[in-house]
């Protein structure tokens, strides 16, 4: 009895939009600090790492974003009121093009100046690199620290939640969980005494799934007035995979013909995954990991 030919690949299936991981904290650099002009250093990067630049100034003196840099959303915040207490945060971003970006200077705003350079990988590669921005202040000066919340409508998103304050701030306490995946990791917690003297502040959180993630809170020994931005950095995009069906094919192994089915999986960074199974489902071969 002649075999049956093979049947023809079906096609593959639309791929669905999805991210390859949540994006990561990667290192900090050094601080610059003082009454004059400061320059914040680069800690170690490649292309398309995420640096973010944290500065707090006082009695609402403005940053000029250096060369490169560009002013995230909602920055900066002014806690207002006067007085040797007053803050404000100010943050910007640039997206490295390789491992040896210039390091910027931030010019004299008046009284003092505090910056420093975190980055970030795995973040998206074009635009923007957050989903959401949240904005806020602290005007009346409290021992709690209010780091905002907000709502994210995709998946794997890495919470920054950065503050500002101003004369003679304390060391920020432990934040809270909140509804984030675990509890938030200080990533940045500095202060100077130039000047009126301030501090800066960034803990990152992950949330693997879209949601409305609420605010969290923080103690302070002294009473103080605070600037907040809360940022959701986009992960890099891809597919989740393409997957295309071939039966009715024959695979022979050292004795015998049987008729199979092969499925081949290709993920978002183009891994290919083989699996070949029998009639009834019974797994015969599976060759992983094969590059595409």
């Amino acid at each position: 009895m002649p075999r049956k030919k093979p049947k023809k690949p079906k096609k593959p299936k639309k791929p669905k939009r999805g991210h390859v991981a949540l994006p990561t904290f990667q290192a900090i650099g050094t601080v610059g600090a003082g009454t004059g002009d400061v320059t914040p250093t680069w800690p170690t990067h490649q292309a398309d790492d995420i640096g973010l630049l944290i500065c707090e100034t006082g009695a609402g003196e403005a940053v000029t974003a250096p060369t490169g840099w560009v002013a995230v959303a909602n920055s900066p915040q002014d806690s207002t009121g006067g007085g040797p207490s007053r803050t404000r945060l100010s943050v910007f971003w640039f997206r490295a093009t390789g491992s040896s970006e210039t390091d910027p200077t931030i010019t004299d705003p008046g009284d003092h100046v505090i910056g420093q350079i975190l980055t970030f990988r795995g973040v998206v590669t074009t635009g923007d690199p957050w989903h959401i921005s949240v904005g806020g202040i602290k005007s009346t000066a409290s021992t709690t620290e209010t780091f905002l919340g907000g709502t994210t409508t995709i998946d794997d998103c890495l919470i920054l939640l950065m503050g500002a304050a101003g004369d003679d701030p304390a060391s920020v306490g432990t934040v809270g969980t909140g509804n984030f995946d675990a509890a938030p990791i200080e990533r940045l917690d500095r202060a100077t005494n130039a000047g009126t003297d301030g501090r800066i502040f960034l803990a990152s959180a992950e949330l693997a799934t879209g949601a409305t993630f609420a605010a969290v809170t923080a103690t302070v020994s002294t009473s103080e007035r605070a600037g907040y931005i809360t940022l959701a950095l986009e992960p890099v995009a891809g597919t989740d995979h393409t997957e295309t069906v071939t039966d009715d094919v024959d695979v022979t192994d050292s004795t015998t013909t049987a008729k199979a089915i092969v499925i081949t999986i290709t993920d978002a960074v183009g891994v290919t995954d083989q699996v070949i199974v029998d009639g009834d489902g019974g797994l015969l071969m599976h060759f992983a990991s094969m590059i595409g």
